[in-house]
């Protein structure tokens, strides 16, 4: 069942239709159990959602990530999506706030390396 879910994930993003992505993944998130495949599908929706300007579902698609996440990495990704969304949502304080969440959390991720700067 797990292969099948990934080769869903795979067909989603080489399609290039970031609908037909959203419709994938939502559908496997009902279905999905494991933290690890949740963590995948929830990363791949909020960029999924960011690509179709749909920038509040991507930021609630990222924060269910950074609740359910444990992996460091995950968390900045996620965050990373969530204050790019809230960016071109025009949310310019909210979108700081979460690029500076990265710098300061999250200093070897590289987008908080660039950040510094």
């Amino acid at each position: 069942a797990r292969s099948a879910r990934l080769q869903l994930i795979s067909m989603a993003e080489k399609k290039g239709n970031p609908e037909d992505a959203v419709r994938i993944y939502e559908e496997m998130l009902t279905s999905t159990s494991s933290s690890e495949d949740r963590e995948r599908v929830l990363i791949r929706l909020a960029n999924a959602y960011f690509k179709l300007d749909k920038f509040q579902q991507s930021i609630e698609a990222a924060q269910q990530l950074i609740d359910l996440a444990v992996n460091t990495e995950s968390i900045a990704n996620a965050l990373f999506v969530q204050g790019n969304s809230l960016y071109k949502a025009e949310q310019f304080i909210p979108a700081i706030a979460t690029y500076r969440k990265i710098i300061e959390n999250y200093p070897q991720i590289a987008w908080a390396i660039n950040g510094q700067y």
